[in-house]
């Protein structure tokens, strides 16, 4: 993602770390997120969270 470019998919990545967050129910705003290229890009940062 080129966020030069596109500065507002910036934005949209935030809104969908917000979305899950608050599916989650973290309600205090210590909640961390990042877009990923694919599932196992987005399972090794998981397990590397989990840690």
């Amino acid at each position: 993602m080129n966020r030069e470019e596109y500065p507002a998919s910036s934005d949209i990545e935030q809104d969908c770390v917000n979305a899950i967050a608050n599916l989650w129910h973290e309600d205090d705003g210590r909640f961390v997120g990042c877009s990923t290229s694919g599932s196992s890009e987005a399972a090794m940062l998981a397990g590397l969270a989990m840690l």
